[in-house]
Parts: C-alpha cells; sequence; structure tokens
C-alpha cells in the first residue's frame, strides 16, 4: 500500500484514479494499510482527494468524509493551477450533491472565498444540476460571491442568465444577494442582465420587474402594482418587499384582511427601515387596528 510505481502513483492514487464509482468499505481498506497514502500528491501535486474529485461523476459523502477522516487538511491544498478540492468538485462534476458539498465545505469553509472564479461562479457555470439547495451552501458560506466579478466582469448572475437548468427559486437566490451591492440597483445593470443570449423568459421578466422598480419615471414604466402581483406570482418575497419599500402606499390597495395585519406588520418591521416602516403606516393607518 506505501509502494509507488515508476509515476510516483500509490495502489490509492491508482484506485481513486480507475474507479467509477468508490467503494467505501474497499476506501477503508487501504486508507488502513497506509494512512499516510492520504497525504501523497502525484507529478501534477494532486492528492488523492483531487483524484477521487476529479475522476468520479458520482461523489458519495462516505468516501469523502474517509479521505477527509485522514487528512483533513487535504480540503485547503491546492493543485498544480491553484485550484481545492471544492473547486474541483464544482468544475468537474455534473450533477452537484448538497450532502457531498456540505462535507467539503465543512472540512474548509474558506474555500468558498477563492478568487478570481469563485466557487459560486463554477457552480453556476460548469454543473447541469443546479438546484437552489446547493447554491444557498456556498451563498450561506459567502453571500458576497453573487456580487464578485471573474477576469471577464461577469458576476455569477451572468452565468445564471444563461443557464436553462437552473429553477427560478435559485436565481432568486442568487438576484437577492447581489441586489445588495448598489451600483447592482440601476436600469442599465439589470437590463444588460435580461438581454443575456439563452436567457429563460421568467428570468428575463423577473430582471425586467426588477429594473423598473430602479428605473427612471417614463411613460412605458411597469406600474407597481403589476410588478407586485408578478413577485408575489412566483413567489419572490424580497421582492415584494422591494416594492413596498419603493412605494409604501401600495399597500392600500393590498386589500389585507383585518386578522392578517398585525403578522404582515411583524414582517415588514424585519424587512423595512425605521424610515420605510414610519411611511407605511402613514399611508396606512388603518394598519394598526386590532395590533
Amino acid at each position: 500500500a506505501k509502494e509507488k510505481d515508476r509515476n510516483g502513483d500509490t495502489p490509492l492514487h491508482i484506485f481513486l484514479c480507475e474507479k467509477r464509482s468508490v467503494s467505501k468499505d474497499a476506501l477503508n481498506v487501504l486508507m488502513a494499510a497506509c494512512p499516510e497514502a492520504a497525504k501523497e500528491k502525484d507529478r501534477y501535486a494532486n492528492t488523492p482527494l483531487h483524484i477521487f474529485l476529479y475522476e468520479n461523476r458520482s461523489v458519495s459523502k462516505d468516501a469523502l468524509n474517509v479521505l477527509l477522516a485522514a487528512w483533513p487538511e487535504a480540503a485547503k491544498e491546492k493543485d498544480r493551477n491553484g485550484d481545492t478540492p471544492l473547486h474541483i468538485f464544482l468544475c468537474e462534476k455534473r450533477s452537484v450533491s448538497k450532502d457531498a458539498l456540505n462535507v467539503l465545505m465543512a472540512a474548509c469553509p474558506e474555500a468558498a472565498k477563492e478568487k478570481d472564479d469563485t466557487p459560486l461562479h463554477l457552480l453556476c457555470l460548469s454543473c447541469e444540476n443546479r438546484k437552489k439547495d446547493a447554491l444557498n451552501v456556498l451563498l450561506a458560506a459567502w453571500p458576497e460571491a453573487a456580487k464578485e466579478r471573474d477576469s471577464n466582469n461577469r458576476t455569477p448572475l451572468h452565468f445564471l442568465c444563461e443557464n436553462g437548468s437552473v429553477s427560478l427559486a435559485g436565481f432568486q437566490s442568487v438576484l437577492y444577494e447581489w441586489l445588495k451591492a448598489q451600483e447592482n440597483r440601476s436600469w442599465q445593470s439589470l437590463m444588460s442582465l435580461s438581454d443575456r443570449p439563452r436567457i429563460q423568459k421568467s428570468k428575463k421578466e423577473l430582471l425586467v420587474n426588477v429594473a423598473h422598480l430602479f428605473g427612471q419615471d417614463n411613460q412605458n414604466r411597469i406600474p407597481p402594482h403589476d410588478i407586485m402581483a408578478h413577485f408575489i406570482s412566483t413567489k419572490w418575497w424580497y421582492g415584494a418587499w422591494l416594492v413596498i419599500q419603493r412605494h409604501p402606499s401600495i399597500v392600500k390597495s393590498m386589500n389585507l384582511q383585518t386578522t392578517t395585519k398585525a403578522a404582515f406588520l411583524f414582517t415588514a418591521g424585519k424587512r423595512l427601515s425605521l424610515v420605510n416602516m414610519a411611511e407605511l403606516i402613514k399611508n396606512e393607518p388603518e394598519l394598526l387596528e386590532g395590533v
């Protein structure tokens, strides 16, 4: 288990390189025979963890745990291209498991902050299975990644605009963080994204509606009531609060039932600033009835 071949590869390297489905039991046998093999790098500066993530399309949480238990620092190591195991996992995989992603993130949370192409960029670009859960794991680790730009001045949202497999909910999660940058809250920024090639209709409509919230007054502007209706129909509640922030008087036309007013104010108080709350109550004093 300790010997190397003429290429400098250990049996562990070869096992992880040749297999398309890694057995946890077989991996445990090799690791028990030579635990230090987990730290051996091949001629390309790949650790066994790198090789495992390069070569296996189906990454099991159990196999990851075996390799990381033997050498937790492997999650921080970089190959000759400067890529961490997290980069390799997101770049090479065609289906990203939330469980496997959580294992890698727990082993090295700071890997989420690697630039120029952040892990969030790679997830949005290279993997077919871009479910909301996987996006949220990376956003929770480093929300600012949504605002980071690569060497071509693209944010992760640029890639999602051209990604037909991403869900609208996942797109909304990244858009939420992207909008926290003041420079992104402009007609030009939002409309340029909506004009990206291959963007799906649902994403385009979402961006256009947000753009009209921050655009200048003009005759063709979408009315706030229509924007609110669109956000509610797509269950994007942050968007609904954006409409209220920009147009507090819109609450008058929402026809809230008396029994829901207290809950509405409670939720609004967590989302809106004191200035917005004061204007909201000023425009709709009936909200205070029964509160």
